[in-house]
C-alpha cells in the first residue's frame, strides 16, 4: 500500500499568533488535518476547501479516544491523502506523544516531518510576564508533566540547587493539594514562589501567584476543564517588577463572530467595540452547483453564454479551481454578472467586462434548475441554446458550514464572549448546532431582522449591530459588509 507523507506539527500554545510559518503554510496545504482538544479552532480555518478535519482530542481524567486509535486515523489517513497534518498544541515532542507516532509511522515505511511549535512551558510564563530563567534567579529549567501528582520525581537537587531551578508543570491543576504536598516532600520550602497560570496565552488568561503554603486555596486554579501550568521556583518574583510596563494580552472585551465571509483571515473592525478581541469563524464554504465531478463541470462551461457569480468568494474559489485545472481563461462565456462583493475579485484576474451588478440569490430547494437574479426567477428555459447542448446555468452558492468540535467546545466553555450572528441564510443552520443554555446570559449581536425574530423565538434576547465595519472598512448601520 502506498502513503502519503504526514506531518507531525506543534500549534502553540494557543495563541494563533504563536504558530510557525511553516507550520501554516502545511495547514494550508494539507488533505486532512487530525487535531488535539488545545488546539486554538481559529487555526483550522486556515485549512483549504475540502480538507478533512477530524478530532483525535483527549480530556485529563475522561476516557476518550486512545493512542492506538489515533495511530490507525493516522495510517488511514495517511492512505488516502497527500498530505496528512498531526496537529497538536504545544510542541509535538514535548509530552504530546510525537514521539510515539513518529516511532510508528517509522515502523510503517511512511515518510513524516516534524514542524515544532513553542511549548506551553516557556510560552505561556513569557505572556504572564515571567522568564522561566534568569541569571539572579534561576540558572535551569525543568520541564514535567503533573497528570499524576503522587508519582512526579525529580532529578536528585540539594536544596541550593532546587533553588536556582525552574519548575514548569503542565496539565498539573488536578489535585493542587496533592502536588504541594509532593513537592514539599521532594525538598521544596513552603514559601517558594508559585505562580498557577489558566488559559495561558488567550485572551481570557489568567495568573494566581502565591507560594506553595497557600496556593492550593485558591479556588478558581482548581478547575480541570480549563488548562493550566504551574511555574515553581524564584523566577515568580520578577513579574512584580515586569507587569507595570508589561504589553498585556487582556482586552477589554471578547467577541466570537461568525463571519459572512469563508475566509477568515480578513480582518473584522467593529467601531462600536473598538480594542476587542474577534474570535472569527468562517459561516460557510463554496459549493458547486451542477458538479458532479470537476471535468464535466469545465466542460459545460465552454458551453454556456452566460455566467453569474454569486459572492466575491466564490470568484476567488472558482479561479483557484481554475489555476488547478489548466483552464482555458479566453474560454469562459461572453457574458459574466455578479453581485457587488465579486466585481473587484472579477478585475483582479483580468476579466472587465462584467459591467452588470446583479444579487443572486440561489433556492434551496432544487437549485441545479433555477435563481433569482435581481428579483427575476430565471429557469433553464431562459437561456438560449448555444450548441447541441442547452446551456447550463453555472452557478457557485454560499453553503453553511457545520461547526467543529473545537468551536463548539469554545462557544459552551467561553460564557464571557459576545457573539455575533451572520445574516439570517447562514444563522439558520449555525444556531441549531449551539447550546442554547451557554448563549443565556451574554451578549448577543445580529445583523438582520429575522435573526433577531429567530434568536427572539428561543427565549433569547440580541441586539442589532448598530455600526459594524466590515472588510471594506465603510460603516454599516445594521447590516454589515463582512
Amino acid at each position: 500500500m502506498s502513503y502519503g507523507k504526514v506531518f507531525l506539527v506543534g500549534a502553540g500554545p494557543g495563541d494563533p499568533g504563536l504558530i510557525t510559518i511553516r507550520a501554516l503554510e502545511l495547514l494550508r496545504e494539507a488533505d486532512s488535518v487530525i487535531y488535539d482538544r488545545l488546539v486554538n479552532p481559529l487555526l483550522l480555518e486556515f485549512t483549504k476547501p475540502g480538507c478533512r478535519l477530524i478530532y483525535a482530542g483527549k480530556k485529563a481524567g475522561v476516557v476518550g479516544i486512545r493512542q492506538d486509535e489515533i495511530n490507525n486515523l493516522i495510517l488511514e489517513e495517511a492512505s488516502i491523502s497527500g498530505c496528512v497534518v498531526r496537529l497538536k498544541g504545544g510542541d509535538p515532542y514535548l509530552f504530546g506523544r510525537g514521539g510515539e507516532e513518529a516511532e510508528m509511522l517509522a515502523s510503517r515505511g511512511i515518510e513524516f516531518g516534524v514542524v515544532p511549535g513553542i511549548t506551553s512551558a516557556i510560552g505561556v510564563p513569557a505572556y504572564s510576564a515571567i522568564p522561566v530563567t534568569h541569571r539572579n534567579f534561576s540558572s535551569s529549567l525543568t520541564i514535567i508533566t503533573g497528570h499524576e501528582p503522587g508519582n512526579i520525581s525529580l532529578p536528585r537537587l540539594s536544596r541550593e540547587d532546587l533553588r536556582r531551578n525552574t519548575l514548569a508543570i503542565l496539565m498539573g491543576n488536578r489535585d493542587m493539594s496533592a502536588l504541594v504536598k509532593k513537592l514539599s516532600e521532594l525538598g521544596y520550602d513552603n514559601e517558594t514562589p508559585v505562580a498557577v497560570i489558566v488559559n495561558g496565552t488567550y485572551s481570557n488568561q489568567k495568573t494566581y501567584v502565591g507560594t506553595l503554603s497557600d496556593i492550593a486555596m485558591q479556588d478558581p486554579i482548581h478547575d480541570p476543564d480549563h488548562p493550566a501550568m504551574i511555574l515553581v521556583g524564584n523566577v515568580v518574583r520578577v513579574r512584580d517588577r515586569l507587569l507595570p510596563l508589561y504589553s498585556s494580552i487582556d482586552r477589554k472585551e471578547r467577541i466570537i463572530y461568525f463571519s459572512d465571509y469563508s475566509d477568515s483571515g480578513l480582518p473584522v473592525r467593529i467601531k462600536d467595540h473598538a480594542g476587542a478581541e474577534i474570535i472569527r469563524y468562517a459561516s460557510y464554504e463554496c459549493e458547486w452547483i451542477n458538479m458532479d465531478q470537476v471535468p464535466v463541470f469545465l466542460d459545460r462551461l465552454k458551453n454556456s453564454n452566460r455566467m453569474i457569480f454569486s459572492h466575491g468568494d466564490v470568484v476567488k474559489r472558482f479561479f483557484q479551481l481554475l489555476g488547478e485545472s489548466g483552464f482555458d481563461i479566453r474560454d469562459l462565456p461572453d457574458e459574466i454578472l455578479s453581485s457587488e462583493s465579486g466585481l473587484s475579485e472579477l478585475e483582479r484576474h483580468g476579466i472587465t467586462r462584467c459591467g452588470k451588478t446583479v444579487e443572486v440569490q440561489v433556492p434551496d430547494r432544487h437549485p441545479a434548475r433555477s435563481l433569482t437574479v435581481s428579483g427575476k426567477t430565471l429557469e433553464k428555459d431562459d437561456f438560449p441554446e448555444t450548441s447541441r447542448n442547452s446551456c447550463t446555468i453555472t452557478v457557485l452558492r454560499r453553503k453553511p458550514k457545520s461547526l467543529n468540535e473545537l468551536q463548539i467546545q469554545q462557544l459552551n466553555g467561553d460564557r464571557e464572549a459576545s457573539v455575533v450572528f451572520p445574516l439570517f441564510d447562514l444563522s439558520r443552520h449555525i444556531i441549531p448546532e449551539m447550546s442554547i443554555i451557554s448563549l443565556k446570559n451574554r451578549k448577543l449581536y445580529v445583523k438582520d431582522k429575522e435573526t433577531m425574530e429567530l434568536l427572539s423565538a428561543m427565549g433569547l434576547d440580541p441586539a442589532m449591530l448598530q455600526s459594524d465595519t466590515g472588510n471594506t472598512g465603510n460603516a454599516a448601520a445594521g447590516v454589515s459588509n463582512d
